[in-house]
Protein backbone atom coordinates (compact mmCIF):
# COMPACT_ATOMS: atom_id res chain seq x y z
CA UNK A 1 0.00 0.00 0.00
CA UNK A 2 2.72 2.40 0.83
CA UNK A 3 4.49 1.85 -2.35
CA UNK A 4 1.08 2.63 -4.51
CA UNK A 5 0.49 5.70 -2.45
CA UNK A 6 4.83 6.62 -3.20
CA UNK A 7 4.33 5.71 -7.23
CA UNK A 8 1.13 7.88 -7.03
CA UNK A 9 3.22 10.63 -5.37
CA UNK A 10 5.94 10.44 -8.33
CA UNK A 11 3.87 10.53 -10.67
CA UNK A 12 2.07 13.54 -9.91
CA UNK A 13 5.34 15.37 -9.08
CA UNK A 14 6.83 14.31 -12.14
CA UNK A 15 3.75 15.35 -14.38
CA UNK A 16 2.91 18.66 -12.48
CA UNK A 17 7.07 19.28 -12.52
CA UNK A 18 7.15 19.37 -16.14
CA UNK A 19 4.35 22.22 -16.96
CA UNK A 20 6.07 24.86 -14.33
CA UNK A 21 9.72 25.33 -14.39
CA UNK A 22 11.83 26.74 -11.39
CA UNK A 23 11.02 30.24 -10.25
CA UNK A 24 14.32 31.57 -11.19
CA UNK A 25 15.08 34.09 -13.93
CA UNK A 26 14.18 33.21 -17.35
CA UNK A 27 17.68 33.12 -18.44
CA UNK A 28 16.33 32.34 -22.63
CA UNK A 29 14.00 35.73 -22.57
CA UNK A 30 15.91 38.45 -22.74
CA UNK A 31 14.40 42.49 -22.63
CA UNK A 32 17.03 43.84 -25.08
CA UNK A 33 15.10 47.02 -25.16
CA UNK A 34 12.38 49.20 -23.05
CA UNK A 35 10.62 52.41 -24.02
CA UNK A 36 7.73 54.69 -22.43
CA UNK A 37 5.71 56.96 -24.96
CA UNK A 38 4.44 60.09 -24.62
CA UNK A 39 1.42 60.24 -22.46
CA UNK A 40 -1.49 61.89 -24.71
CA UNK A 41 -5.12 62.89 -25.30
CA UNK A 42 -7.49 61.08 -27.27
CA UNK A 43 -11.04 62.02 -27.84
CA UNK A 44 -13.64 59.41 -27.16
CA UNK A 45 -16.53 61.48 -27.03
CA UNK A 46 -19.68 59.97 -28.58
CA UNK A 47 -20.26 60.83 -32.36
CA UNK A 48 -23.28 62.64 -32.80
CA UNK A 49 -25.67 61.29 -35.61
CA UNK A 50 -26.11 63.86 -38.05
CA UNK A 51 -29.25 65.95 -38.19
CA UNK A 52 -32.16 65.06 -39.71
CA UNK A 53 -33.68 66.39 -42.65
CA UNK A 54 -36.86 68.14 -40.78
CA UNK A 55 -34.58 68.99 -37.95
CA UNK A 56 -33.35 72.76 -37.91
CA UNK A 57 -29.41 72.60 -37.89
CA UNK A 58 -29.18 73.46 -33.93
CA UNK A 59 -25.99 72.17 -32.45
CA UNK A 60 -26.48 69.44 -29.91
CA UNK A 61 -23.62 68.08 -29.47
CA UNK A 62 -21.94 66.73 -26.37
CA UNK A 63 -18.66 68.20 -24.73
CA UNK A 64 -15.78 66.55 -25.87
CA UNK A 65 -14.41 63.87 -23.69
CA UNK A 66 -10.58 62.66 -23.16
CA UNK A 67 -9.20 59.82 -22.17
CA UNK A 68 -5.23 60.04 -21.27
CA UNK A 69 -3.36 57.06 -22.30
CA UNK A 70 0.49 55.94 -23.38
CA UNK A 71 2.29 53.17 -25.60
CA UNK A 72 4.74 50.93 -23.48
CA UNK A 73 6.99 48.81 -25.53
CA UNK A 74 9.65 46.18 -25.10
CA UNK A 75 11.58 44.36 -27.28
CA UNK A 76 12.31 41.13 -26.64
CA UNK A 77 15.05 38.15 -27.59
CA UNK A 78 14.21 34.34 -27.07
CA UNK A 79 17.86 33.12 -26.64
CA UNK A 80 16.99 29.79 -25.77
CA UNK A 81 16.23 26.72 -27.76
CA UNK A 82 12.24 26.44 -27.04
CA UNK A 83 9.57 28.48 -28.68
CA UNK A 84 7.48 30.64 -26.65
CA UNK A 85 4.11 31.52 -27.42
CA UNK A 86 3.09 34.38 -24.82
CA UNK A 87 4.65 36.61 -21.95
CA UNK A 88 2.91 38.23 -19.12
CA UNK A 89 4.99 41.56 -18.26
CA UNK A 90 4.53 44.42 -16.35
CA UNK A 91 4.86 48.13 -16.66
CA UNK A 92 5.98 50.49 -13.72
CA UNK A 93 5.83 53.96 -14.28
CA UNK A 94 8.38 55.94 -11.65
CA UNK A 95 8.87 59.72 -10.61
CA UNK A 96 12.70 60.35 -10.61
CA UNK A 97 11.94 63.05 -7.99
CA UNK A 98 10.47 60.28 -5.52
CA UNK A 99 12.02 56.76 -6.49
CA UNK A 100 11.06 54.53 -3.93
CA UNK A 101 7.66 54.94 -5.12
CA UNK A 102 5.99 53.46 -7.93
CA UNK A 103 3.23 55.90 -9.41
CA UNK A 104 1.65 52.79 -10.96
CA UNK A 105 1.73 49.39 -12.70
CA UNK A 106 0.43 47.72 -15.15
CA UNK A 107 0.41 44.21 -16.13
CA UNK A 108 0.19 43.42 -20.14
CA UNK A 109 -0.30 39.76 -21.52
CA UNK A 110 1.31 39.60 -25.35
CA UNK A 111 0.16 36.22 -27.26
CA UNK A 112 3.55 36.51 -29.76
CA UNK A 113 5.08 33.75 -30.86
CA UNK A 114 8.86 33.70 -30.41
CA UNK A 115 11.23 31.56 -31.81
CA UNK A 116 14.54 30.51 -30.49
CA UNK A 117 16.66 33.57 -31.58
CA UNK A 118 13.97 36.00 -32.78
CA UNK A 119 13.84 39.50 -31.44
CA UNK A 120 10.44 41.00 -31.44
CA UNK A 121 8.36 44.30 -30.42
CA UNK A 122 5.82 43.87 -27.83
CA UNK A 123 3.46 47.03 -27.42
CA UNK A 124 0.23 48.00 -25.41
CA UNK A 125 -1.76 51.40 -25.39
CA UNK A 126 -1.81 51.82 -21.28
CA UNK A 127 -5.04 54.11 -19.92
CA UNK A 128 -6.11 56.31 -17.23
CA UNK A 129 -7.38 59.46 -15.50
CA UNK A 130 -4.28 60.08 -13.45
CA UNK A 131 -1.61 60.19 -17.29
CA UNK A 132 -2.49 63.74 -17.20
CA UNK A 133 -1.37 64.61 -14.01
CA UNK A 134 2.05 62.54 -14.55
CA UNK A 135 2.59 64.30 -18.09
CA UNK A 136 4.36 67.81 -16.65
CA UNK A 137 6.99 65.22 -15.15
CA UNK A 138 7.27 63.12 -18.05
CA UNK A 139 8.23 66.73 -20.52
CA UNK A 140 10.51 67.29 -17.57
CA UNK A 141 12.58 64.01 -18.13
CA UNK A 142 11.55 62.71 -14.77
CA UNK A 143 8.89 59.90 -15.73
CA UNK A 144 10.33 56.52 -16.12
CA UNK A 145 9.11 53.32 -16.72
CA UNK A 146 10.69 49.76 -17.63
CA UNK A 147 9.38 46.59 -18.44
CA UNK A 148 9.34 43.09 -16.75
CA UNK A 149 8.83 39.51 -17.54
CA UNK A 150 6.39 38.10 -14.92
CA UNK A 151 5.59 34.86 -16.89
CA UNK A 152 6.68 33.48 -20.07
CA UNK A 153 4.70 30.62 -21.45
CA UNK A 154 6.25 28.15 -23.74
CA UNK A 155 5.06 26.00 -26.63
CA UNK A 156 5.65 22.82 -24.99
CA UNK A 157 3.07 23.63 -21.90
CA UNK A 158 6.23 25.23 -19.34
CA UNK A 159 5.82 27.64 -17.91
CA UNK A 160 8.12 30.71 -16.06
CA UNK A 161 6.72 32.62 -13.35
CA UNK A 162 8.71 35.49 -11.69
CA UNK A 163 9.13 34.79 -8.04
CA UNK A 164 9.79 38.39 -6.63
CA UNK A 165 9.02 42.03 -8.04
CA UNK A 166 11.87 43.11 -9.63
CA UNK A 167 12.81 46.88 -9.66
Amino acid sequence: MKSVCLGILLVFSISSAQYKTPNTSPSDLVITKSKLGTIVPVDVSPRDPPPKIDESPQFKGSPPSYEWRFKAELEVQNTGSRIINSIVWQFPLIVATNPEKIFQTYLVRSNKKIRPGETVKVASWIKGAYLKELRKPQRAGLLQGHGEIKFVNYADGRIWEASTVQH
